[in-house]
């Protein structure tokens, strides 16, 4: 479950903040706060029981494709380096660039995708709700 909820923060347009009660006293007295997600919300936004099997199964499989992309682009950039450390031509070198792009861009959008299908397993109402917690949720920056 620790893995969905960490695969889960990695959805950038579906997460909220935690609100901070007060400012803390000393930068030493502020503790990080993780953000909370969808499921820290399951009763305010009444998600159903298969909502929740929904998100977990679609979290899940995006913790997999980014733990194999993570993978795949710390090759890519070792191959990169590699190709450094032998003052490679040029060409080469542009090309594992573009890789590691590619790869990284495939990446964010696979997260992007996850996001946007587990927001449209979400009612209208839902949804709604769920804009108006991240928005309140959201700190304030002066």
């Amino acid at each position: 479950m620790k893995q969905l909820l960490l695969a889960f923060l990695l959805c950038s347009s579906a997460y909220a903040q935690s609100p901070s009660p007060s400012p803390p006293s000393s930068p030493a007295d502020a503790a990080p706060q993780p953000p909370k997600t969808l499921f820290d919300y399951r009763q305010e936004l009444q998600l159903s029981d298969q909502q929740i099997a929904t998100m977990q199964s679609e979290l899940k499989q995006l913790g997999l494709s980014a733990e194999a992309s993570r993978k795949r682009i710390g090759q890519l950039e070792a191959e990169y380096q590699q190709l450094l450390a032998k003052n490679s031509p040029l060409p080469p070198i542009k090309a594992k660039l573009q890789q590691i792009a590619n790869a990284t861009a495939l990446m964010r959008y696979n997260d992007l995708a996850a996001s946007r299908h587990i927001m449209g397993n979400l009612s209208a109402a839902q949804l709604k709700a769920w804009r108006e917690i991240q928005i309140r949720s959201r700190p304030v920056t002066p």
